[in-house]
């Protein structure tokens, strides 16, 4: 190999070299450049994450704040409800004693045409009405009841306040065998088991002939309602006699 082509050779190296070296030099700053931002972007996380962290913090804690307080209306809205419930019974529960005082002031009447239709064309007798003096709605019910039987065609019945013996310290009514409210059908029947006692809205089912007593025990319902029967009591009338006692309502 000649000199100059030695030369050309030693040449062509160095440029290979400076190449190479210019290569390592742009690897090397490659590589600062990607450690430099990996730092860089590590230091813009710690520092986001330090500044966000506090607000995460307080959005949990407002979170947590706001549980609570939904949770705090749903126990206060549950009481409210409960004392809404007990102030709707209370309320209903004065209407009904004031409905009850309305009924007990208002007086009783007696359903005229149902009585007397019931009494029209039956077995009749002789019969007493009794009522409390000191009730003027058990006084007028027992006119009513003595009007509405002359309509009907029965004999004219007598009617008298009751009269208690002076010994005497149960109920007035009871005196003559009535129930100390409402109306009494009282009689006297050796057909019928002693002291036997009746009380309701239903009329007892009988199978029997169709006496007067039947026939006054259907007239009191139909008319009133309601009624109470004692027969072979203490102080029942005599036999073939009813007896029809009217005592203060319920």
């Amino acid at each position: 190999m000649g000199k100059d082509e030695v030369e050309v050779a030693i040449r062509a190296l160095e440029g290979w070299s400076r190449t190479i070296d210019n290569w390592v030099l742009i690897c090397a700053a490659g590589v600062a450049i990607f450690l430099a931002a990996e730092v860089v972007f590590s230091v813009v996380h710690w520092r986001n994450e330090n500044r966000l962290r506090p607000l995460r913090v307080t959005q949990a804690q407002l979170h947590a704040d706001e549980l609570v307080r939904l949770n705090n209306d749903t126990a206060r809205l549950s009481a409210e409800a409960e004392s809404a419930k007990g102030q709707i019974a209370k309320a209903n529960a004065r209407t009904a004693e004031a409905e009850l005082r309305i009924r007990r002031l208002e007086p009783r009447n007696l359903n005229w045409s149902a009585f007397v239709d019931a009494l029209r064309n039956t077995p009749q007798c002789s019969v007493e009405i009794l009522y409390f003096a000191d009730d003027f709605d058990s006084m007028s019910l027992a006119g009513q009841i003595d009007l509405a039987m002359r309509a009907a065609g029965w004999p004219e019945p007598s009617r008298n306040p009751i009269e208690k013996p002076l010994d005497w310290t149960g109920s007035t009514p009871m005196a003559v065998d009535g129930q100390p409210t409402g109306v009494t059908l009282v009689a006297r029947d050796k057909t019928r088991r002693a002291d036997e006692f009746s009380a309701g809205n239903m009329l007892p089912q009988n199978s029997g002939p169709l006496t007067p007593f039947i026939v006054m025990e259907r007239a009191i319902l139909a008319g009133i309602g309601k009624l109470a029967t004692w027969v072979n009591g203490a102080h029942a009338p005599p036999e073939g006699m009813l007896r029809i006692v009217v005592a203060p309502r319920e």
